[in-house]
């Protein structure tokens, strides 16, 4: 597990970390360009490859919800269709 001591110093960062996290939530539920604040908030707190680094996997974490509740109606044509390019990208770097 890595040490989030470097970033996390304050209470307003685990704040700030939630509400970032609430927001892209939201621009997940169709409230378009929410994320356009997100991403400023977080490199000014954090600084640029740390918020890469904390939204990354709350974007992966928020998709794999998304394709959860939405599993029923899913195009998984499409999804089969893209697998192969990402799993060769996800080897490739």
């Amino acid at each position: 597990m890595p040490d989030v001591s470097v970033w996390m110093n304050t209470p307003y960062d685990w704040i700030l970390l939630f509400g970032c996290a609430l927001l892209i939530g939201m621009s997940k539920t169709g409230i378009q360009g929410i994320t356009t604040l997100v991403i400023p908030l977080m490199a000014i707190n954090f600084g640029a490859k740390p918020s890469t680094g904390l939204i990354l996997p709350m974007l992966c974490f928020s998709d794999l919800i998304a394709v959860f509740y939405y599993r029923r109606t899913a195009e998984w044509s499409y999804i089969f269709k893209l697998l192969p390019s990402a799993i060769a990208g996800f080897f490739w770097h």
